[in-house]
C-alpha cells in the first residue's frame, strides 16, 4: 500500500466497527479516486489540498461517528457553522481548566460559551424538529433564553457598571445560575431520545446539571473553600463543556461521509 492508502486506513480506525464493515472500502475508494483526479492537468483542486480536505474530512468524521449512535443527516453549511460554533463555545469553557484567564479574557469566554450553547440547541432544533416534540422544543427553547440571559448578566454586571438590579442582582444571578445549568442538563435528557444525536455528548450535559451546587447563593459551598461540592460543581462545569463539544462534532460533521457515498461524490 501507498503512504496515502496506509494514513486513510489508520483514520478509518476512528470509526466504529459497523460503519467500517458497511462503508470502509467505499471511503477508502472514494479518497482514492478524489486524490486521482486531483492530478489530472484541468483539476479544479490540487492533489495536496485535496489530500488535506480529505484527512480532515475523514478524520472529523471518524470522531463524529464514533459519538453518535448513527442515524444523523448530512449537515449543512449553516449546521455546519452553528456546530463548529459550539464546538469553539465548549473547548473554550473547558480550556479555563487548563489556563484560567480572569478579567476580559474570561468574560469573553463565558460569552462565548453561553452563544455556543444556543448555536447547538438552535442546529438541533431545526433538524430533528419532528422528533423532538412539543416538550423537546419547549426544552430547547428554555436553553437558548437561559444562556442568552445568563450571557447578558455577565456582560451588563462587570466591576465598573452600575448595578442593573440594584438589590436584587444576586437573586437574579442565582435564578440565571439555575435556570442556565438546569436548561442544559434537561436538554441533555431530550438528546438521549434522538437518533444519531450521540449518547456520549447527552450524558455528560446532563452530568453537567452538577455546577448548580457551585451557585453560592444556594449555600451548598463557600466561595473559596475547597470542598466535595466545589469539586463536584467544577466537574459539572466541565462535563457541560464537554458535551456541547461532542454535539457540536455530530451536528456539524457527522453524515458526511455517508451522503458522499450515497451521492457518489463529497459533499461542497
Amino acid at each position: 500500500m501507498s503512504a496515502q492508502d496506509r494514513l486513510f486506513r489508520a483514520l478509518l480506525q476512528l470509526y466504529p466497527a459497523e460503519f467500517r464493515t458497511r462503508y470502509g472500502d467505499e471511503l477508502l475508494q472514494l479518497c482514492a479516486d478524489e486524490l486521482r483526479d486531483a492530478r489530472a492537468p484541468n483539476a479544479q483542486h490540487g492533489q495536496l489540498r485535496t489530500l488535506l480536505a480529505d484527512v480532515i474530512d475523514v478524520f472529523w468524521n471518524g470522531l463524529a461517528e464514533r459519538v453518535s449512535n448513527g442515524g444523523a443527516p448530512a449537515p449543512t453549511s449553516t449546521m455546519r457553522f452553528l456546530g463548529v460554533l459550539g464546538i469553539v463555545g465548549g473547548v473554550w469553557l473547558v480550556s479555563a481548566f487548563v489556563v484560567f484567564i480572569g478579567g476580559t479574557v474570561n468574560v469573553v469566554r463565558l460569552v462565548v460559551f453561553n452563544l455556543g450553547a444556543v448555536a447547538i440547541a438552535v442546529a438541533i432544533s431545526r433538524t430533528w424538529f419532528d422528533r423532538l416534540g412539543g416538550l423537546g422544543r419547549a426544552v430547547a427553547s428554555f436553553v437558548v433564553v437561559s444562556n442568552v440571559v445568563y450571557a447578558a448578566m455577565i456582560v451588563l454586571t462587570q466591576p465598573g457598571r452600575p448595578r442593573v438590579f440594584g438589590e436584587y442582582d444576586a437573586l437574579i444571578w442565582m435564578l440565571a445560575g439555575i435556570a442556565l445549568w438546569l436548561a442544559d442538563g434537561l436538554f441533555g435528557l431530550v438528546a438521549l431520545r434522538l437518533p444519531g444525536l450521540g449518547r456520549i455528548g447527552a450524558t455528560a450535559l446532563v452530568l453537567g446539571s452538577l455546577a448548580i451546587i457551585g451557585i453560592s447563593h444556594l449555600g451548598l459551598v463557600e466561595p473559596g473553600v475547597d470542598s466535595l461540592a466545589m469539586r463536584l460543581a467544577l466537574a459539572g462545569v466541565f462535563f457541560n463543556g464537554v458535551g456541547w463539544i461532542l454535539l457540536g462534532l455530530v451536528v456539524a460533521f457527522r453524515g458526511r461521509s455517508v451522503a458522499a457515498l450515497s451521492e457518489g461524490s463529497r459533499p461542497a
